[in-house]
């Protein structure tokens, strides 16, 4: 396992390995992958976040709170990071997606900045729910 330093990281420095992140999550069966998208935010911006939209994740149910699961991992997750560093992986289903893009809850918005910036990159393309695509303008 390689690990980078801080000073090394340039988005998007770990688009590899979250492809292959990516790809062992491709075989779940039960949340089918749509699309994922890593990206930069202004928000810690050393760390790494990945947004997956997955088929019936929640259940396929719209968060009440209008907020994306989001769940992070550190250092000793097996991810070649610095130890100053984590990996968000934001979770959410097509239909909560959509709401959030309508309602324009703070996670959307913030990877909606990220891709007006440039600071994305597609590591999984959509196909299906095309739409998707629309609401971030890429």
């Amino acid at each position: 396992m390689v690990t980078h330093t801080i000073d090394e990281l340039q988005f998007p420095h770990f688009e590899k390995e979250l492809r292959e992140l990516i790809k062992q999550h491709k075989k779940i069966r039960h949340e089918p992958l749509v699309w994922a998208i890593y990206y930069k935010p202004s928000r810690r911006s050393n760390d790494i976040f990945l947004l997956e939209i997955l088929e019936n994740f929640g259940n396929g149910k719209i968060d009440p709170d209008g907020e994306l699961f989001e769940i992070t991992y550190g250092y000793a997750s097996g991810f070649p990071m610095d130890k100053k560093q984590a990996l968000h992986l934001v979770l959410t289903n097509p239909a909560e997606f959509r709401q959030a893009a309508k309602e324009n809850w703070a996670a959307f918005d913030e990877l909606k900045r990220a891709v007006a910036r440039g600071e994305y990159k597609i590591v999984s393309p959509l196909t299906v729910h095309t739409d998707l695509q629309r609401l971030l303008n890429v």
